[in-house]
């Protein structure tokens, strides 16, 4: 039995081998550093970011160092974002989205860049400024937004043969305040519809923060269901979700390559965000040209379809060759118990001819030799 495990783990693992998507990575090393010039209204000691109580109105620079660990010239690119959601459930400074109506201030109305490329040499160091000027309204919460820093280059004849090219990306986040007031999330469930992701079927729903407030944690607990038979169609949880200020971010429902079906739906979530509780509602309707729309770019139904077959094949050989196995042992297994059977038999029958004829009954025969019957 210990063999045929082991063959049943190799059939499996030379499957995997052959069905498995392969993919080339490639890394490019950490050659920047970053370090913050923390002016006297920052709060909360060397965080690594920007913390700042400002006033209504306040006019004021800030540096950034970035230096050079590498032993060539670097040129950096430097970008001032509104601190955004990504879909991932992650605070984010890279993506460049379009401003929440919600949002009173945008940070990029407020910071301005005097450069946005630099030149630092091997080895050495430069310093970017930045100038804020806080709007004259009194604002209630945080304003956040973040400085990226990316290294411009071309890619090299090996990378643009890759699959993937990873770049890091630095980023330092800009943290605006007037005072410490506790302001509380406010969510909100927006629209809600069918769409794609890498050419496979979701339903996205997107809940916005409209509170001038960053979410640290979010528990999320979502869910479809048909408005016609009252079924889950599909439901979704997750832990450690967080928002931006008066950002949002789309929250998908994974449909697993099935078709998009026309039809009425309520999507439901409860959410608990810094420990306030949230019950979001909304009904939805897929129109035939929506879903039609949505399966036509569908690349994958079929292909999962196919896989899913693959997959049934590859148990189904696995468990006959078991089963073969299985019972060729057996039946050669039955062969040598009939063969020592046999013999023994014929032990006896030779013992007991040897006893008669010492005893004269018969007279003795030549005896043969046993053979082992095939």
């Amino acid at each position: 039995m210990k063999k045929m495990y082991r063959l049943t783990c190799l059939l499996v693992f030379l499957g995997v081998l052959m069905i498995a998507p392969l993919e080339t990575i490639a890394i490019k090393g950490d050659s920047l550093g970053l370090k913050p010039i923390y002016p006297e209204n920052q709060t909360g000691g060397e965080t690594g970011y920007f913390n700042l109580q400002v006033t209504p109105g306040q006019e004021q620079d800030i540096e950034l160092e970035i230096k050079n660990n590498s032993s060539q010239a670097v040129t950096a690119d430097i970008t001032n974002l509104q601190a955004a959601t990504s879909d991932a459930g992650v605070i984010t400074y890279h993506e460049e989205k379009e401003v929440n109506p919600s949002t009173p201030f945008p940070f990029t109305d407020i910071a301005t860049l005097d450069q946005k490329e630099v030149t630092i040499q091997a080895l050495k160091s430069e310093r970017i400024r930045v100038h804020l000027k806080v709007p004259t309204k009194a604002f209630k919460g945080k304003i956040i937004g973040g400085l990226t820093i990316s290294e411009k280059r071309e890619l090299t004849s090996e990378e643009k043969r890759q699959s993937v090219v990873n770049e890091f990306q630095y980023a330092i986040p800009i943290i605006l305040f007037e005072s410490e007031e506790k302001v509380e999330p406010e969510l909100t469930l927006d629209n809600v519809e069918p769409g794609l992701r890498n050419y496979r079927p979701y339903i996205e729903a997107t809940l916005v923060n409209q509170a001038p407030i960053n979410i640290s944690t979010m528990e999320i607990n979502g869910k479809i269901t048909s408005k016609k038979d009252n079924k889950i169609l599909v439901e979704r949880k997750e832990l450690t979700y967080k928002m931006a200020p008066n950002s949002s971010f789309n929250y998908g429902f994974d449909l697993q390559n099935s078709k998009v079906k026309e039809g009425n739906y309520l999507a439901e979530f409860t959410i608990v965000a810094d420990g306030k509780t949230f019950h979001l509602k909304k009904e939805f309707t897929i129109s035939k040209a929506k879903a039609e729309e949505v399966n036509s770019q569908n690349l994958y139904a079929e292909e999962a379809k196919d896989f899913s077959w693959w997959i049934i094949l590859a148990v189904v050989g696995v468990i006959l060759g078991g089963i073969l196995i299985i019972i060729y042992r057996k039946k050669k297994d039955r062969q040598r118990k009939k063969g020592i059977k046999n013999k023994r038999k014929y032990k006896k029958r030779v013992k007991e001819h040897k006893r008669e004829v010492s005893l004269n009954i018969i007279k003795p025969v030549k005896e043969k030799p046993y053979r082992k019957k095939k």
